[in-house]
């Protein structure tokens, strides 16, 4: 580049840093940005760019040569000469050496990524790219300021390792990043914890010096660089026993000697305990001491090893807990990861099963634990909200270590204060925490699984559970009193404080119910004295009082409660319903007049509840909750109405719930009334629900007691379909509301009945005119995407056949008329829209496409797993349907982008589901009917399947499998076919074979056993002198010699025994070629086991 070029790039990227001095973005910055955009995207211009880097000392042209030529880089990498790489990567490091330190901090960051990127994407073409590491090294001994660029650098060159680039596979990014691993990895830590002990004394003995600020901002990277070293991705290319430890970060055995010197992780406590660093720093140098903590055990060279770890971590806790704990808890930012800490300490390394041992660690431990009882109990009454959330974090913990300190009475009066301080803290704070759930920081998240942080909670009240439940039941009585007075004083907003603590309260009653978790109480024929204070039964019955407060104050209409204390309700209707209403004992006492005859004693679990009761209270009980779920049915709550569909789901699971239920007048209402009574389902928000709540009412009337009366039931919808049906096709745009109701209630009403008998009685009803209404919709609203779905969705129902509904007596005739009739439709339906050509769409593309492809999936694999229809009768009459079906649905999967279709995760998993289960029962109609271009893209799509990062490699593998087999079984009569899919890709199921090859050499070894399914019938399909191409072509394609020479033995090995005859002879066969008998399954089984774990130790 000349100097006339140099200055003109400079002029233009000095207009596009600074819009503002050439008119905010007008027609000066639009030229100038299309004039840098042509220079900068042409590879041929690749010299001109980095001879700016080289003689500009403009800091904006500086940024934008560097930033094009990473860009240039990432898209052309291929392109480049390997000269031209090593040179580029040798700049990027000498101008970091020479000019780093001066530079503005944009152009440094740009620099730093142009390096890393021609670094990691030409890794294996020269030796010198891998020692630039060596070099970047080498800035952080030079000064201060060379310090902090090397580390930016490093840190920059872990996120680049770990990053998936653009035109590499999954399997080459993550070569070069375990060979960075190994080479490098573990020495970057080491060099940073160096620096870290070098750096922490400067700042800690002048925070306010010339270099402080430098220093400070060096140790922010430090601490981020070591922890991407710590939270590298070590799983999945381990190599030694780490698998067998379910939790802990994997850390390689190279590791041991660096982790079991414990100066290396006392520096991240120096860091913590220094003042005057930023928040993130700290935030940092605590999330690097929870991957320390969280280390796999088994890095440690003997049990030793590991003792002297765990004390002195615990040790270096305490000091933490004494000088940092009130300024780290002052922050919601830090508290999380200082909290979590403790917690990840404990689950990892066990620390309570050291304390027993009568050693000279023993009485550290012993102070450590009480430290953190202390630090507890401070979080518990801190009464901040966010840190009563995550104190969860530090119960968990607590109910380990209580295993082993039984025997410590100062811990375990600690842990019962612990306990008594919880339940008192959380009941009766009744200050407003509405302003901490409005702070940016708040976490969701934290509060997002109620189950797994109640169960917590459950299990720590059991630590001590009579003191807990004592606590619970005063925590009620107060509640109950409070409430009763501000009900009269009409104070709302405090009401609703009340009730968001009897949430609380209720939620974690409901949770020790659902453990189990009770106070041992003597049989009332015992004469062992019951023990003071009140117990669980107690707590229940003051919540089914609660419960019918609520109900009374619905019906009068005097107050309705916060939407917290009505799912709290739920959450304990459906506990209750789940550990006491569910037992035969309690329905015969619910059911007896006679009490003393079906008197109920127990003293193991919560079936004393009942046994207290007499069979009016406990009718009156199932009333009250059954009351309560259906006034919550009025609610305009989504949540409330979603969970309460799901509670009256449980009450009515069972035969025996449903047995008392049907004695309940309110049950007899729901049943004649359900239509008009229940309009308010018609509402657009609830609306969604209304095919749930027809589903629990077809549960009630799928009794042959009732099922008897359906058309009595149905009347109604019979009559409001039958005037949707009758109406003028130009007034039909006015009731889409209508019809979407009416498939809703169709689509629940059919998903209801498993029974055949009843299930026959609704089809028969269906088939008699409601069952116009889905050609009425396609016929009419083509375009409209709510009612389509709707209709898709009652179509699928009503193929499903799970409960085995449909069979020959009842309904054989049935369900081959709907086949026939849905899948015209469903056919038509996609014809119509062009969707079966992968046509792109606007706006949402699940909503507009991906869900109506996903039901018409679904639909086919109902039909293939139903057992209903004999598809080869249909052949056997020359009827196309099901074969033009499969066809269309077919295409319909291998016609989309299969990167866009996998961002889908379910309708992805659906359309190998059926692929596979397909080719398992139609593998031979595909063959015969299909077209031989249909059929390559059917196995293409398999193939990426097994390529790409999914939950699906199983299915596709199966799928494999059986069309393989099949093609291999049938290669005599399908002589002609198979020639046919070879004339559209020759090399088909060579492709097959090495695909399967190369997954199997450099998969990850978890998921890697699948393969061994398709890989045998294929490597028998293909014949030796195909194996032996593939296997030639995969060996050469290896750059590593000592791999390369490995691979070459295990695929040879891979066969051994095993084949017969040189190849296979389509056309004539051969009485000595290698079979797909159990004989040669077995010996490849053994070669496949032997060959993945000999490569895996060898990696």
């Amino acid at each position: 580049m000349n100097e006339t070029e140099l200055k003109d790039f400079e002029a233009l990227a000095n207009v596009i840093a600074n819009p503002s001095s050439s008119g905010s973005y007008g027609t000066d910055y639009q030229k100038a940005n299309e004039t840098l955009n042509t220079v900068t995207s042409n590879l041929e211009n690749w010299d001109k760019i980095h001879s700016v880097l080289e003689l500009t000392e403009d800091p904006n042209a500086l940024f934008f040569a560097a930033i094009s030529l990473k860009n240039l880089f990432a898209d052309n990498w291929t392109k480049v000469h390997k000269d031209k790489k090593v040179a580029i990567a040798r700049y990027c490091i000498e101008f970091l050496k020479a000019k780093g330190p001066d530079c503005k901090r944009e152009v440094l960051n740009a620099v730093i990524m142009l390096m890393v990127k021609v670094v990691k994407l030409s890794w294996f073409d020269d030796q010198a790219h891998q020692d630039s590491i060596k070099e970047v090294l080498g800035l952080l001994n030079i000064s201060i300021g060379h310090c902090f660029i090397g580390v930016l650098a490093l840190e920059q060159m872990i996120i680049e390792m770990t990053y998936i680039n653009k035109g590499k596979t999954l399997i080459q990014n993550r070569r070069i990043s375990v060979n960075f691993r190994d080479k490098y990895l573990l020495k970057i830590f080491g060099t940073v914890v160096t620096l870290l002990n070098e750096l922490q004394p400067k700042i800690a003995a002048d925070s306010s010096g010339p270099d402080s600020d430098v220093i400070r901002q060096a140790l922010y990277h430090c601490c981020s660089l070591s922890h991407k070293c710590l939270n590298f991705e070590f799983i999945g290319v381990m190599l030694d026993d780490t698998l067998q430890e379910s939790i802990g970060t994997h850390f390689p055995l190279s590791w041991r000697e660096t982790l079991q010197n414990f100066d290396n992780t006392g520096a991240f406590f120096a860091v913590a305990q220094t003042p005057t660093l930023t928040e993130e720093t700290y935030i940092l140098a605590l999330q690097s001491l929870c991957e320390l903590a969280s280390c796999r055990i088994s890095i440690f060279e003997s049990l030793e090893n590991r003792k002297h770890f765990v004390h002195n971590f615990a040790r270096n806790l305490s000091e933490l807990m004494k000088n940092q704990s009130e300024d780290f808890c002052s922050s919601r930012a830090i508290s999380r990861h200082y909290i979590k800490l403790f917690y990840k300490f404990e689950m990892n390394f066990q620390v309570r099963s050291f304390v027993p041992a009568s050693d000279d660690g023993k009485q550290a431990l012993i102070s450590y634990l009480s430290d953190l009882a202390e630090f507890t109990i401070l979080v518990i009454k801190s009464g901040q909200s966010y840190l009563r959330d995550i104190s969860i974090h530090l119960l968990a913990a607590w109910n380990r270590i209580n295993v082993e300190v039984k025997n410590e009475p100062e811990i375990v009066n600690k842990i019962e204060e612990i306990v008594v301080n919880f339940i008192e803290q959380n009941i009766s704070d009744l200050s407003d925490d509405q302003e901490d759930e409005d702070d940016e920081h708040f976490n969701e998240k934290e509060l997002s699984n109620l189950t797994q942080r109640f169960d917590i909670i459950a299990r720590t009240c059991k630590i001590q559970i009579e003191s807990a439940y004592n606590c619970l039941n005063d925590g009620l009585t107060f509640l109950m009193g409070k409430y009763s007075e501000e009900l009269e004083n009409s104070n709302h907003e405090l009401l609703e404080l009340i009730e968001k603590r009897f949430a609380w309260t209720i939620r974690v009653v409901c949770a020790m119910m659902g453990l189990g978790f009770a106070p041992k109480i003597p049989p009332p024929d015992s004469d062992e004295p019951a023990p003071e204070g009140q117990n669980e039964c107690d707590a229940c019955i003051k919540i089914i009082d609660i419960i019918k407060k609520n109900v009374e104050l619905n019906i009068e209409g005097t107050r309705k409660m916060s939407e917290l204390f009505e799912l709290a309700a739920l959450s304990f209707i459906g506990t209750f319903r789940s550990h006491i209403l569910c037992d035969t004992r309690v329905v015969s006492k619910c059911l007896s007049e006679n009490q003393d005859e079906t008197s109920i004693h127990c003293n193991t679990s919560y079936l004393r509840i009942a046994g207290i009761l007499d069979s009016k209270d406990l009718l009156g009980i199932v009333e009250i909750f059954f009351k309560k779920t259906i006034l919550n049915l009025f609610s305009d709550s989504k949540p409330i109405i979603e969970q309460d569909l799901c509670i009256m789901n449980t009450l009515i699971a069972s035969q025996e719930t449903r047995k008392y239920l049907m004695v309940l007048e309110t049950t007899q209402d729901l049943m004649e009334n359900h239509f008009t009574k229940y309009e308010v389902l018609n509402t657009l928000d609830t609306l969604e629900y209304l095919s749930e709540f027809y589903r629990i009412l077809s549960i009630f009337w799928d009794v042959n007691d009732y099922v008897d009366n359906f058309y009595n039931y149905m009347k109604p919808v019979t009559e409001f379909i039958r005037e949707l049906l009758d109406q003028d096709p130009s007034s039909l745009e006015q009731r889409k509301e209508s019809i979407l109701r009416a498939l809703e209630i169709l689509n629940g009403v059919s998903s209801g009945f498993s029974q055949p008998e009843a299930f026959n009685k609704f089809y028969t009803w269906f088939s008699q005119g409601p069952n116009e209404i889905i050609s009425l919709v396609f016929n009419n609203f083509c375009e409209d995407k709510i009612l389509l779905k709707s209709a898709f969705k009652l179509m699928k129902s009503l193929l499903d056949n799970k409960s085995g509904r449909f069979k020959p007596q009842y309904c054989y005739l049935n369900g081959f008329l709907m086949f026939k009739e849905f899948s015209q439709i469903v056919m038509q339906y996609f014809k119509y829209v062009n969707m079966y050509e992968g046509v792109k769409v606007t706006g949402d593309k699940f909503d507009n496409k991906y869900e109506f492809i996903d039901l018409g999936i679904c639909i086919l694999g109902n039909l293939i797993s139903g057992n209903y229809i004999n598809f080869s009768m249909l052949e056997y009459y020359d009827d196309t349907s099901f074969v033009d079906f499969c066809k269309i649905i077919m295409t319909l999967i291998v016609a989309q982008d299969h990167e866009e279709l996998s961002s889908f995760k379910v309708v992805c998993l659906d359309s190998y589901k059926v692929m596979a289960d397909f080719l398992k029962h139609h593998s031979d109609m595909m063959i015969r009917c299909f077209e031989p271009g249909l059929i390559v893209k059917i196995i293409e799509f398999l193939l990426l399947g097994l390529l790409t990062e999914n939950d699906n490699k199983g299915r596709c593998c199966d799928a494999l499998k059986d069309l393989i087999s099949y093609i291999y079984a049938s290669r005599g009569r399908l002589l002609n076919e198979i020639e046919e899919i070879l004339k559209i890709e020759e090399g088909i199921f060579k492709q097959i074979l090495k695909t399967l090859l190369t997954t199997v050499i450099y998969e990850e070894h978890r998921v890697i056993w699948v393969f061994a399914k398709p890989l045998f019938p294929t490597i028998v399909l293909n014949g030796r002198e195909s194996y032996e191409a593939v296997k030639a072509e995969i060996v050469e394609n290896e750059v590593n010699q000592e791999l390369k020479e490995k691979i070459e033995e295990e695929l040879t090995q891979l066969c051994s025994d095993v084949f017969i005859d040189p190849s296979i002879d389509f056309e004539h066969g051969s009485p000595n070629e290698i079979s797909l008998s159990k004989r040669n399954k077995d010996k490849f089984g053994t070669n496949f086991t032997r060959f993945k774990n000999s490569l895996v130790k060898f990696k």
